[in-house]
């Protein structure tokens, strides 16, 4: 039973770190200068709050 909690959690982990890269792929694309794209570095979503 622990080795399916452990496979169905990297399984959701997979699944966010595409969406995410997805969401990050296309704030490239539609607006380099946005806030949104701009808070992008390398591969990382990085938190903006405040700035």
């Amino acid at each position: 039973m622990a080795q399916y909690h452990i496979v169905y959690g990297q399984q959701r982990l997979m699944t966010v770190s595409i969406f995410l890269a997805a969401i990050a792929k296309r704030a490239k694309q539609l607006d380099s200068g946005s806030k949104l794209a701009g808070g992008i570095k390398g591969d990382y979503l990085v938190n903006r709050h405040g700035e």
